[in-house]
């Protein structure tokens, strides 16, 4: 139920139509460290900033169901230094994948246990 959430946001807030595999691909950058970590929003989900087929989307990751929740508006409020840029009907434009700079604080990493 929550992969059909977020493929549908992925959908109506980025105009991304993600398979099962490609949203699997959101899920292992974020454990990565591929994705920017932005917040902690619970004890088990947080919010990252992550390039999906050329666009940087603001996902929720629930690391105790090791799954993407939903992906936020792209002009969600949040502390990123760089706000996303959006297009005429109000789409994420495209970017460059992330490569590097800050990755998760340890204390957020998801290992198997």
């Amino acid at each position: 139920m929550l992969r059909r959430h977020a493929r549908r946001r992925a959908d109506s807030r980025y105009g991304l139509e993600l398979n099962r595999k490609e949203l699997d691909e959101v899920v292992h950058a974020i454990q990565g460290g591929r994705g920017q970590f932005v917040e902690k929003r619970s004890n088990t989900r947080t919010v990252w900033l992550v390039a999906v087929n050329g666009r940087q989307c603001r996902v929720v990751y629930d690391r105790k169901r090791k799954t993407v929740v939903t992906f936020l508006p792209a002009a969600a409020a949040s502390p990123v230094s760089e706000p996303v840029q959006e297009d005429a009907d109000g789409l994420a434009l495209p970017v460059e994948p992330f490569t590097g700079g800050e990755s998760a604080p340890k204390s957020l990493a998801t290992t198997p246990k």
